[in-house]
């Protein structure tokens, strides 16, 4: 593993890699030793890096949740941007059946107000057919 780094990597990052491997291959070597010795010392990888069923439903909520806060955001801050008003925003994102994110469902004004223009403007934008207010 550590040739082959050294190959792939630039000349000039030759002693870095070597560096970086040989201490990665001195912890997983040194890993079994010291575990037993009741030493608080792991190299492992988080749990929230393994994908397993359980986690599969947590995941997508997780994705869905994160894209409707962003796609929020961008509302807001084009509104403000573009219109000079502030609003707040509410996102409900389409899944269809296969569980694949298609686009934006419904956006939902919650607080301040949205003239036509901008509300056709960010129909147009996130592929909406209407915004609701409150």
């Amino acid at each position: 593993m550590s040739a082959f780094a050294a190959v792939m990597a630039p000349k000039a990052w030759y002693k870095y890699v070597q560096l970086v491997t040989g201490v990665v291959i001195l912890i997983s070597i040194t890993s079994p030793v010291i575990k037993p010795t009741n030493s608080d010392f792991t190299f492992e990888m988080p749990s929230n890096y393994v994908n397993t069923e359980d986690n599969e439903e947590l995941n997508k909520n997780l994705i869905i949740n994160e894209l409707s806060r962003r796609i929020e955001e961008d509302i807001e801050n084009r509104v403000k941007r573009d219109y000079n008003s502030h609003i707040n925003a509410q996102v409900k994102i389409l899944v269809n059946d296969k569980e694949e994110i298609e686009g934006v469902e419904e956006i939902r004004i919650t607080e301040g107000e949205l003239g036509e223009i901008a509300k056709q403007k960010l129909c147009e934008i996130y592929g909406v057919d209407m915004i609701y207010e409150r």
